[in-house]
């Protein structure tokens, strides 16, 4: 159990780290947590998108995403069965200890589903990454001890940080973007009023 769950570690660490997007750091993730369905049966990443105030879908694993358990977006003031509001708000994890509110919720690696789930908050770490749920379904034949919920934190840490690596790279990006249109903007501004002075009035 411990080979595996460094084995999910040190592939999220490697997987991630090239991420230049958001979008592109939850994909690489969720592909991550779908090789462990053995301590993660299924999860889901959700993120703030705050123009909205929505809590966005951003990927599942061992879960189709339409699947009646799995909203595409939450409100920000209101709640799900997820509590996902809350764990935004409270910045705090919630076990949530009976999932019998859901039909035939996926076994992942085993013949039993989960009856049991944890809700992670993602911290927009450094101030640049974007704030989100971590959704995991827990192991059926395994209590959430220490060792276990020591995992999901590390699990959580590194996803949380590969989002707000990749978010400063967009931000990075959206800034030389806005500095080459300034760029092309004062040249062209130039080009015109050289031109206007270059030209004799008729």
């Amino acid at each position: 159990m411990g080979e595996r769950q460094l084995a999910l570690l040190r592939e999220l660490a490697a997987k991630t780290s090239d991420a230049r997007t958001f979008d592109q750091a939850c994909t690489s993730s969720i592909q991550c947590l779908q090789t462990n369905l053995y301590d993660l049966p299924f999860a889901m990443i959700y993120l703030l998108d705050s123009d909205q105030q929505q809590i966005v879908l951003a990927g599942t694993s061992g879960i189709d995403r339409s699947h009646a358990a799995v909203p595409e977006t939450v409100d920000l003031h209101s709640d799900s069965a997820w509590s996902l509001a809350e764990v935004l708000k409270t910045h705090k994890a919630i076990l949530i200890s009976d999932l019998g509110f859901y039909d035939s919720l996926p076994t992942g690696a085993w013949d039993r589903s989960p009856h049991q789930a944890i809700v992670v908050p993602i911290a927009p770490h450094g101030g640049t990454g974007k704030a989100g749920v971590l959704v995991i379904g827990l192991n059926p034949f395994r209590l959430l001890n220490d060792e276990y919920q020591g995992f999901i934190d590390l699990v959580a840490a590194q996803i949380t940080s590969s989002v707000a690596t990749a978010t400063a790279y967009e931000e990075e990006r959206h800034r030389a973007e806005a500095l080459a249109e300034l760029d092309r903007a004062k040249t062209t501004f130039f080009s015109n009023v050289s031109h206007e002075f270059c030209t004799p009035f008729s």
